[in-house]
This record gives C-alpha cells, sequence and structure tokens, in this order.
C-alpha cells in the first residue's frame, strides 16, 4: 500500500484537532469532556493527550496501520440504493365545489 501524502496527512490532522477544538468551546462542552475523560477513559488529560497523539501520526504509522487491517481477501462492499416502489395511481382529481356549511354563533 502506498504513503498518504504529506497534504493528505496534514489534512486530516487539523480537521480532528479543529473538530476536537470546536466541539469544546463553551465552559458546558469542556465539563462534558472532562466528565466523559473521567468515566470513560479514567484519565482527566485524555483530551489534551489525544491531541498530541494526532500530531505524532506519521506517514508509515498510517502505511502501517492500513496493511494491517486494509485486505482484498478481507474486503467488504456495500451498496446501498433507494428502494423503487411503484408509483401510485394519480388520485383523481374533483373540479366539483365543496358544499357551503354555515354556522352562526348566538
Amino acid at each position: 500500500m502506498e504513503l498518504v501524502s504529506e497534504e493528505e496527512l496534514e489534512k486530516a490532522k487539523r480537521k480532528v484537532v479543529s473538530e476536537h477544538i470546536f466541539s469544546r468551546e463553551t465552559m458546558e462542552d469542556r465539563a462534558g469532556d472532562l466528565a466523559s475523560n473521567e468515566l470513560v477513559v479514567g484519565d482527566l488529560n485524555f483530551s489534551k493527550n489525544y491531541v498530541e497523539q494526532i500530531q505524532k501520526v506519521d506517514r508509515e504509522e498510517i502505511r502501517r496501520v492500513a496493511d494491517k487491517y486494509f485486505h482484498r481477501d478481507n474486503l467488504t462492499i456495500t451498496l446501498l440504493q433507494p428502494v423503487v416502489e411503484k408509483v401510485a395511481a394519480k388520485p383523481e382529481i374533483s373540479l366539483k365545489k365543496p358544499p357551503l356549511i354555515w354556522f352562526f354563533l348566538p
């Protein structure tokens, strides 16, 4: 498998880091992030370490992981298409005026 380009890697890193930063804009977001870090991972500094680790990813590491998990003999292809149903007959349109119903309030 060939290496991703340096430009692709940097673009992906910027995207991941910016999404992470923008997901923590408010104090409520930050508090939720800290709570998740502690409850799910058990490390209050997980988010800080996450960004640092993303910055360390290099092209060789991407290739190593891709070689480990992406194999032609383990390939699954899925095709999603909309369900095509028979077109319903057009409803008949009546040009007759509906009867008027009068209501008088006391």
